[in-house]
């Protein structure tokens, strides 16, 4: 029956800071632990994904930046998702229950971290200077992985926070900073793109949290 106890709760909206003491520990975990799952689900897809997309915007830039720097940037780009791929693997043979998925949520995380900052690193270490074409294909590149990023890891809360940061931010500030309008028109439209991303993030979060709640205690109800 406890896991019946807040229903109706859960049909007129949860409260994102206090649902975890407002369910049962049974429910919690049960919820945890499928949204883990879906985390670290076509993982493959998703890494195999980035370092086609890393590629090609490598290619993009490639008459305006230093091959050296270009090439570490792609190897270790490269070492990341292989790890990430491989953590992926090892979180499906494992497959962990109950509380024991805290430690996987820790590491993806920095994985998502890492990945963050090695898409972020071009825009502070080596921006494309005077090859305009070279800078548009980076933004749009930035863009469109970060908004992946927002519908991929918004099933955990603030997973998707850190592409936000640490991967459109730097862009959007050497837009900023480059001078004339229409960079600053750009930059200030980053800003807003920011914003509504982390709104998205949210919003996505919410509705699939609120989903895995009524799909645990629904199981619950067959069950008695």
């Amino acid at each position: 029956m406890d896991i019946l106890k807040n229903s109706k709760r859960t049909e007129a909206g949860i409260n994102l800071t206090t649902w975890e003491r407002d369910e049962p520990q049974e429910v919690v975990d049960q919820v945890r632990q499928r949204q883990v799952q879906q985390l670290f689900c076509q993982a493959w897809v998703h890494n195999l994904g980035s370092i086609i997309v890393a590629c090609c915007a490598s290619i993009a830039v490639w008459r305006a930046v230093n091959h050296v720097y270009l090439f570490i940037w792609l190897t270790l780009f490269t070492l990341i998702y292989v790890g990430r791929w491989g953590i992926a693997l090892r979180f499906a043979k494992v497959a962990p229950q109950g509380v024991t998925v805290r430690s996987w949520i820790r590491l993806q995380f920095v994985a998502i971290i890492a990945s963050a900052l090695v898409y972020g690193a071009p825009a502070v270490f080596w921006w494309p200077d005077g090859y305009p074409l070279g800078q548009m294909a980076w933004v749009i590149t930035i863009t469109a992985i970060t908004a992946a990023a927002v519908a991929r890891y918004s099933v955990w809360k603030y997973a998707d926070l850190p592409f936000i940061v640490f991967a459109l931010f730097p862009v959007t500030l050497r837009l900023l900073l480059h001078g004339g309008v229409s960079y600053t028109i750009l930059g200030i439209l980053g800003l807003v793109y920011s914003l509504v991303l982390f709104q998205i993030g949210r919003f996505m979060y919410k509705s699939n949290l609120e989903n895995l709640l009524i799909g645990v205690k629904n199981r619950g109800a067959a069950k008695i």
